[in-house]
């Protein structure tokens, strides 16, 4: 009896030291809403599993069938109420993801504008000279001129990274790809344009991933690389 006592008491100090080893049921634990939401999935569709093997099970030979009757309802309704709680704890969990995804993109705008309020510094008030020059004497342009335009393109990319991060939350309706298909064509429609994302582009690979940088290289060679002197000619004729 010693012995067995000793034993016992030594497997429970197993016990304990297994639990505490684990860390499961020390104090630091702490379980995410995630986690609780996925435990709750988990116990609730036990219940619906259980409720519904009493349902199919044989009845009782000393029931009669208006008891049969009401225990195969009872179950039926006990069902239907976990089912709904398990519809329930899925739509708190898709709103949990969706709240965090807005957050994500809303807390990215504010990271991009106090960026863009940087970059905008560095663009004078005779930009438009500056755009044109590159369009046509991308040669001619002086160093000054190549920061100007530099903070300009990056401002671009960053409009395109909003649109897709908005895209991802849901906020923004229509693809990140339309954004995409518009900047090639009336923002990299010039030689110089493209010598500058060909020369940044490896950058933003390592920042937002080679589909990122793969969808703007498939865009910007969908069209013309003199897309914007074409433009241009086309609104000159409008006025004459």
């Amino acid at each position: 009896m010693e012995r067995s006592a000793t034993a016992a008491s030594g497997g429970g100090a197993r016990v304990r030291a297994g639990v505490s080893g684990t860390g499961r049921l020390s104090g630091g634990f702490r379980p995410s809403a995630d986690g609780l939401i996925l435990g709750s999935l988990r116990s609730t569709c036990g219940q619906i599993r259980c409720i519904l093997l009493d349902s199919m099970s044989a009845p009782n030979s000393a029931s009669t069938p208006e008891t049969q009757m009401s225990a195969r309802t009872r179950n039926i309704v006990e069902a239907t109420g976990v089912i709904s709680i398990v519809a329930g704890l899925l739509l708190v969990a898709y709103q949990i993801n969706q709240a965090t995804s807005i957050a994500s993109a809303q807390a990215r705008a504010e990271y991009s504008a106090g960026w863009r309020s940087i970059d905008s510094t560095r663009q004078s008030e005779n930009f438009a000279e500056v755009l044109a020059k590159s369009i046509y004497d991308p040669d001619e342009l002086t160093p000054a001129e190549i920061l100007e335009l530099d903070a300009y393109y990056i401002g671009i990319l960053d409009q395109i990274q909003s649109a897709k991060a908005n895209w991802e939350a849901g906020i923004r309706r229509s693809h990140w790809h339309v954004a995409v298909d518009f900047v090639a064509q009336y923002r990299f429609g010039n030689e110089f344009s493209r010598s500058w994302w060909n020369l940044t582009k490896e950058r933003y690979a390592r920042s937002n991933g080679e589909q990122f940088v793969a969808t703007i290289d498939a865009a910007i060679e969908a069209y013309d690389s003199e897309g914007q002197k074409q433009l241009i000619s086309a609104l000159q004729e409008t006025t004459d």
